[in-house]
């Protein structure tokens, strides 16, 4: 068998020897392209992970999701900075980090809208999201569809010091406020938030809803 293996290979060197290097490349992709791509797949697969053991993700103090609008990325980083210096232990920084999510629509192609729309529909059913801040148009369609959940469960019933910050919609014939205005919160009062009228919800399925009580808290005091 290795005289078999040595011979085959010095066939195929003798082969290369004779081709321009045009030839060369389409001979080896015409007949190694499998065993190319086999490689190529198997080293990403050892490369992700090497990178999972050495680099090990963080865990998920919070995920803020930018929904029906656009935060320009230095923002958003800066933003979500702020809050994990404000509200993170040291040593929840050092295992854990708050996340952020941009999801913009009106995109002028209707099917990457719709795939946008799936894409955040897909992350809440894997519970990856926690504090929703869409534009307030956006709104009633994903409170209808059960994605938000009522604040009164968030924060307790007494909302009296939100109350004229407050968006009241009705699901399943119950009335009850969702979302909180931002509009005067100076927090978000900066240049690269573009989500006009944007008002702050908190998805349904949080995982984190004693964090985001803590977020919702500390913005609280950013508000005029």
């Amino acid at each position: 068998m290795p005289n078999d293996i040595s011979a085959f290979f010095t066939s195929e060197v003798a082969k290369l020897k004779e081709m321009s290097f045009k030839e060369k490349i389409s001979y080896i992709w015409e007949y190694y392209k499998y065993f190319i791509i086999g490689f190529v797949i198997v080293m990403v697969l050892i490369a992700n992970i090497v990178n999972a053991i050495l680099h090990p993700p963080k865990d998920n103090f919070a995920h803020l999701i930018f929904y029906g609008g656009y935060v320009d990325e230095l923002v958003a980083e800066e933003l979500k900075n702020e809050l994990a210096a404000a509200l993170m232990t040291e040593e929840e920084r050092l295992t854990g980090d708050i996340y952020y999510t941009n999801i913009l629509l009106a995109s002028g192609d209707i099917q990457i809208d719709m795939a946008n729309r799936q894409k955040f529909a897909a992350m809440i059913a894997a519970q990856e999201l926690d504090i929703l801040l869409i534009n307030e148009n956006e709104l009633s369609a994903n409170i209808e569809q059960g994605m938000c959940m009522p604040l009164g469960e968030v924060l307790g019933e007494d909302l009296s010091k939100y109350s004229d910050k407050l968006i009241t919609s009705t699901f399943e014939g119950v009335e009850a406020p969702y979302a909180i205005k931002t509009q005067g919160n100076k927090f978000f009062e900066r240049d690269g938030v573009y989500i006009e009228n944007m008002c702050l919800a908190v998805i349904i399925n949080t995982k984190n809803l004693e964090h985001v009580r803590e977020i919702i808290d500390y913005l609280e005091g950013y508000y005029d």
